[in-house]
């Protein structure tokens, strides 16, 4: 490389002292990195053919045989250099120039430089912002059903509380409905605000609407009175068989608000909640 610099650093010169007082005028409008590109050997070849789309040589010259457009015998690279100072200027200065317009064009592609970079930030910052959402919707998900759960648990610990107390009692005042009551009002109040904006999930409204009727509300309470020990066993057994149902149902509702998946949330459209159809009696 140290070789080849030397080499065309000492033709210039030598082209600048022999070439004649025009040949080193025609050449000083040109920069020396201009010189030493265009004397390279690896860009003869291109400057020739920069020189014959000019006009200035035909267009089967070369660097060994460069013939003028105008005619004459052909000539050696270095004849032609010296004794052409403004065709070699014109000829150079076109190239380079042209050499600086393929740096700057646009890829192959076609597409505007700004959309090299700013497709993949785009695309980039989809992707982040999808998986935000995603975690976000999931967390959200995940939230909801262990509320569900929880609040569907204390229910059912209150109705079984109440069931017990009623097989426990011989005498006395019945037991209390309050905390059945609460709990009652504390899982309706969560199933709405959890799956209220599923319009379409039928199965949550149906199970809501049995919530707020007479089945939780009313036939748990009645029932009892009058009744020996073993009637109230065989009560508290149907009353049993309603909460495994109720578990079934609930936890399907969980698993539902929890799940991204479509098919999850599609069973809400089409099922039946298996508590509704228990009976008390």
């Amino acid at each position: 490389m140290r070789g080849r610099a030397c080499a065309i650093v000492v033709f210039v010169a030598a082209l600048l002292m022999g070439g004649g007082a025009q040949s080193a005028a025609a050449r000083a409008s040109l920069t020396d990195a201009q010189l030493v590109f265009c004397l390279a050997r690896e860009h003869r070849a291109e400057l020739v053919g920069a020189a014959g789309a000019l006009g200035l040589v035909t267009a089967d010259s070369r660097p060994g045989h460069i013939v003028l457009a105008r005619g004459g015998a052909a000539r050696q690279w270095s004849a032609w250099v010296k004794g052409r100072p403004a065709d070699f200027e014109r000829a150079c200065t076109a190239l380079v120039d042209a050499s600086a317009l393929d740096q700057a064009a646009p890829s192959d592609s076609g597409k505007p430089a700004f959309l090299e970079w700013f497709l993949p930030l785009l695309v980039g910052a989809g992707l982040t912002w999808a998986a935000t959402e995603y975690r976000s919707a999931r967390d959200r998900g995940q939230s909801a059903a262990n509320e569900i759960r929880a609040v569907s648990g204390a229910f059912r610990a209150a109705v079984g509380d109440y069931a017990s107390a009623w097989v426990g009692t011989t005498v006395g005042p019945a037991p209390s409905l309050s905390a059945l009551d609460q709990a009652r009002r504390t899982l309706a109040a969560t199933l709405a605000r959890t799956t209220g904006h599923r319009k379409r999930w039928s199965f949550a409204r149906r199970f809501l609407d049995d919530l707020h009727g007479p089945r939780y509300r009313v036939e748990i309470a009645e029932g009892w009175h009058g009744r020996n020990e073993q009637e109230k066993q065989a009560r508290a057994e149907h009353v049993e068989g309603l909460l495994r149902a109720f578990d079934t149902d609930t936890e399907l509702l969980a698993s539902a608000v929890q799940s991204l998946s479509v098919v999850k949330r599609r069973r809400m459209r089409t099922r039946t909640p298996a508590s509704t159809g228990v009976s008390l009696t």
